[in-house]
């Protein structure tokens, strides 16, 4: 996303021929981060007749599923509802209570925080696993993914990796390596071991 010059002027409120002195700065700060895009907004004074503005967009991180879809930035702020804009393939956070969200926003960000964390921990070690498509919370289960193992296959496997999921990567990881190994393809992976203490649960296509 681009913000135009046009679209900042608008917002800012401010009119040709103010006053310098005049002009409250906070009020033209707090206008322009009305805009959806806009995460900062810095205004100055620049002498002797003019208005320097400089602003910082949004970097959407994931999406995020609540009642609607919106997007978050990567300190896990909601800034805006996702329309359909041509972004980079993101991954969908779902599994989220929008009651939580709108009571407890707090909760509901470190609760994305988290997933964001999981999700670039994963990113950066990715060996087997392919794209993720979703990151779900369940607040019986804990976390899982639901992520392309196999070129072969187009259709995704959900990975179950519960309360402490970045203990479980490598597990994980060996699971599915070996399941290449001998040409298995999953449809459910539990590596999160919440049916038996130390048994990994693997659902066969």
């Amino acid at each position: 996303e681009s913000i135009s010059s046009e679209e900042i002027s608008s917002y800012a409120g401010l009119a040709l021929g103010q006053a310098i002195f005049e002009i409250d700065l906070d009020a033209v700060s707090r206008n322009l981060k009305r805009h959806p895009w806009i995460d900062k907004a810095y205004v100055r004074r620049r002498l002797p007749d003019g208005i320097r503005i400089h602003v910082s967009e949004h970097v959407p991180k994931v999406l995020v599923a609540l009642e609607n879809v919106y997007l978050a930035d990567k300190e896990g702020n909601i800034f805006k509802r996702w329309q359909g804009e041509e972004i980079k393939a993101l991954p969908v956070i779902a599994g989220l209570s929008p009651e939580e969200a709108k009571d407890t926003p707090a909760e509901t960000r470190e609760q994305i925080l988290e997933a964001i964390k999981l999700y670039e921990t994963i990113e950066s070690n990715r060996g087997v696993l392919g794209p993720i498509d979703e990151i779900a919370y369940d607040r019986d289960l804990g976390w899982s993914i639901l992520a392309r193992v196999t070129e072969k296959r187009a259709r995704p496997v959900r990975l179950h990796l519960g309360w402490k999921p970045e203990n479980q990567l490598s597990l994980m990881h060996g699971v599915l390596t070996r399941l290449q190994e001998i040409n298995r393809l999953p449809e459910v992976v539990w590596v999160d071991q919440s049916k038996h203490l130390n048994k990994i649960h693997v659902q066969l296509n």
